[in-house]
């Protein structure tokens, strides 16, 4: 995930919110790793429905401690509710990758 400089809350959530959709529509999913507690993850999670209104589906968000290795991180998936054409959905893309996530722990 990109770090937006900026003092401007509403704008760095809109960045967040064109990097994920450009992520769902790229590979179908956006992954990052977050500090467990704290505004990231609410920030993320407000960006993902931003995201999903770019893309005209609904959203979902799975936060997991699988694949972690720092303290305090958690992994977060950000995947369509309905998949874009030509794509696997995403709780398809998210047993997959939590396997591939499992694998390298």
């Amino acid at each position: 995930m990109t770090a937006v400089l900026t003092d401007d809350p509403i704008a760095a959530r809109q960045a967040l919110a064109d990097s994920i959709a450009g992520e769902l529509r790229g590979r179908g999913y956006f992954l990052a790793h977050l500090e467990s507690e704290g505004q990231a993850l609410i920030d993320l999670e407000w960006a993902a429905l931003l995201a999903g209104r770019v893309l005209g589906r609904k959203t979902a968000t799975y936060v997991s401690e699988v694949g972690q290795r720092v303290a305090g991180k958690v992994t977060v998936v950000v995947g369509p509710r309905q998949p874009l054409p030509g794509q696997r959905s995403a709780r398809d893309q998210l047993a997959a990758l939590c396997g591939t996530l499992a694998e390298s722990a």
